[in-house]
């Protein structure tokens, strides 16, 4: 270890494929490593990490019981309808998921996605999530990783000092073992926040940290508000992956399109860059409407269309079919697509980003560009659609406030905000979100508060 490092040991805990993007490719954790003698520790093999982001040991923890894996699983699905009252958002995807045939139809929303979960399923969850039978569940829980797990993740993690976890908000078992693993064996644990909409919007928090990171103190809020942690320290320490956004790295570099068919086409002209949001016909519906507003357009010129898909796309569709249905449209979903750092460039130069509120809005915003949300498209059946979002989802308050942010609520609206869009620019200094993401160097603020932590 270099005689500069701190001398307490941390292991930095990767579980999920997004984690690698946001901590690895961003090269955050080499930062990172470079004031800590930092061990990367892997809890499922099959991701692919190796030394190029990470110079440091990588270890991995024995593969995970899969009787834990469901019931935790399990766990998630009870709590989400246990407290479905904490916010809007969990009270839509609880009741849209696990409400009687009435109540799914009322809560049908415009980006849950169809779960069609069983009869037997649905009525299991809301049976199980009554206190005494929830409880006990959650005791069964931690009976499992007391003679699954404990030993063979202590093995591995007993002599670390600190333990970094990402929160990436999945039903999942990885993060509250992990946490529950830490405290057993004496190790503080510092959660992470990985995304905007982690802590307001997805699971439960049911083991707290002893501290955790988040990117704003909008998030801060939620840690508190949502998941009741009340002894947890909170520290911001923005974003890990928004570094290329503050240091001005993409603003005016030619951004290229890694198209479908394997071509790289470097964007020369103004263009409009759709951003999916989660489903393929949800994202349809925004190239259509767009394509439908720009007929109206009175410019010398349309502007270039570019679609990129969300990387983990319900419902996907053909690509090839889309750029001939929608002519000249670039599908954004070749080769280099995935790489960190190329969809920077074409949200930092765009002349208008629309999407559904999905974090690329805040990308955006950030990078003081317009961004055009249209309230009134979505699947047909959905009763609880973009414009409740807007002003009843914890993460998006206050957004409306934006004079960047357009929210066309008809069609003729969404005509209007694209021409707009096309034939102005925007305030250099008016956008300021840093309520959600604080404009700062996520490891710098990471180490400095490890440091103060290890001192105390």
């Amino acid at each position: 270890m270099a005689d500069n490092k701190s001398s307490i040991k941390i292991g930095f805990l990767l579980y999920s494929k997004s984690q690698i993007n946001t901590f690895l490719k961003s090269r955050s954790l080499k930062e990172l490593g470079e004031e800590f003698d930092l061990t990367l520790v892997k809890v499922h093999s099959q991701l692919n990490v190796n030394g190029q982001y990470f110079p440091g040991e990588i270890l991995e923890l024995p593969r995970l019981n899969k009787i834990i894996i469901k019931f935790s699983g399990l766990i998630q699905l009870l709590s989400l309808w246990k407290y479905r009252s904490r916010s809007m958002n969990h009270t839509v995807r609880a009741m849209a998921s696990f409400g009687n045939k009435k109540q799914r139809i009322e809560w049908n929303c415009v980006v849950v996605s169809e779960m069609n979960i069983p009869l037997i399923k649905r009525l299991a969850v809301r049976f199980l999530s009554m206190s005494p039978f929830y409880y006990l569940s959650r005791r069964f829980e931690i009976l499992l990783r007391e003679l699954f797990l404990f030993r063979k993740w202590n093995k591995t993690l007993s002599n670390y000092d600190l333990l970094i976890i990402p929160f990436s908000g999945h039903v999942a078992m990885e993060f509250g073992s992990l946490v529950w693993f830490a405290r057993k064996a004496a190790i503080k644990s510092f959660a992470v926040q990985e995304n905007w909409d982690n802590l307001s919007t997805k699971t439960f928090i049911l083991e707290e940290p002893d501290y955790f990171a988040v990117w704003g103190e909008q998030s801060a809020g939620h840690v508190r508000s949502i998941h009741r942690m009340f002894k947890t320290e909170i520290y911001v320490v923005g974003s890990a992956r928004f570094g290329p956004y503050y240091k001005n790295e993409t603003k005016n570099l030619k951004p290229e399109v890694s198209n479908y068919d394997g071509r790289q086409i470097k964007l020369e002209n103004p263009y409009i860059l759709i951003g999916g949001t989660g489903d393929g016909e949800d994202d349809e519906l925004l190239i259509s409407a767009s394509y439908d507003a720009m007929s109206y357009y009175r410019g010398q010129a349309s502007p270039t269309v570019v679609y990129r898909p969300h990387p983990f796309t319900r419902t996907p569709r053909n690509h090839k079919i889309l750029s001939e249905k929608y002519l000249g449209l670039l599908v954004d979903s070749g080769p280099l697509a995935g790489e960190f750092g190329h969809h920077n460039r074409l949200v930092s130069n765009c002349k208008v980003l629309i999407n559904h509120f999905s974090t690329l809005s805040l990308e955006g915003l950030i990078s003081n560009v317009f961004v055009c949300v249209p309230l009134f498209l979505g699947r047909s059946s959905a009763q609880y659609r973009y414009n409740h979002i807007l002003n009843e989802w914890h993460h998006m308050m206050g957004l409306g406030l934006i004079n960047e942010l357009l929210t066309p609520r008809n069609k003729i609206e969404l005509i209007k905000a694209i021409e707009f869009t096309l034939l102005n620019e925007t305030n250099e200094s008016s956008v300021n979100v840093n309520w959600i993401c604080q404009n700062i160097n996520w490891a710098s603020a990471m180490a400095t508060n490890i440091s103060k932590i290890h001192k105390t």
